[in-house]
């Protein structure tokens, strides 16, 4: 496939912070994002239906889309979202040589992730579609 790949998930997103280890030093992944991620990984598994993950190095682009002004960390917001797509877009995000993400504060919250095979990322074309621009 060398066109990109390019799906939206609705919802407020989720940023995936440092592993949390439990008492007994076993790692913990908060229920909200293992649910966030679980979504992402839906979306991506149905855009990618008829396709194996891509290999060879990949550029992403990733714009969140918050419901509200709260501080969040851009970085966090993308871990979770790589993890997520990990073994169904990319084979493994170590492929990832160009990524940019972007954040922006609006009344229907989500996140558009974009998948293009190779080194090269297009200029931003604006919402790619995102029903409510405010």
């Amino acid at each position: 496939m060398n066109s990109p790949i390019i799906f939206m998930v609705s919802g407020e997103p989720v940023p995936k912070q440092s592993t949390r280890f439990d008492g007994r030093g076993r790692a913990h992944t908060d229920q909200r994002i293992a649910v966030w991620q679980a979504c992402v990984g839906w979306q991506a598994r149905e855009t990618m239906r008829a396709f194996p993950p891509l290999t060879g190095p990949v550029s992403v682009r990733i714009v969140f889309n918050l419901g509200n002004a709260r501080r969040v960390d851009l970085d966090n917001l993308s871990k979770a979202i790589l993890d997520a797509i990990n073994g169904i877009v990319i084979k493994d995000d170590r492929q990832v040589v160009n990524l940019h993400l972007m954040k922006h504060i609006k009344k229907t919250s989500g996140v558009i992730v974009e998948v293009y095979p190779g080194n090269y990322l297009p200029p931003f074309a604006g919402d790619n579609g995102w029903t409510n621009p405010t």
